[in-house]
């Protein structure tokens, strides 16, 4: 599920940004005893993408970030972060 704002088409200052979230409804055996079972898994996170540059110029360049988190219980690495650049033309 993810709800959010998409602004990316025809805005002067184009972004997009989104929060959603996933879960599991199996069975998962826990990552440090397992002996122990856990009852589904779950996670949510945040997404952010903005153009930089002119949407007229023939090149683009865009910064996007993300950050997450998933169940503890479940999972070993249970939240994270990421950030870069993309350029285009």
């Amino acid at each position: 599920l993810e709800a959010g704002i998409n602004m990316l088409d025809g805005a002067t200052r184009p972004f997009k940004i989104a929060a959603g979230g996933w879960m599991y409804t199996a069975n998962f055996e826990d990552p440090l005893k397992p002996e122990l079972s856990h009852d589904g898994a779950f996670g949510a996170y945040l997404i952010g993408e903005a153009r930089l540059s002119s949407p007229h110029s023939s090149r683009q360049l865009a910064a996007f970030g993300r950050v997450g988190y998933a169940d503890e219980e479940v999972h070993l690495m249970n939240n994270g972060w990421g950030a870069g650049f993309t350029s285009t033309g």
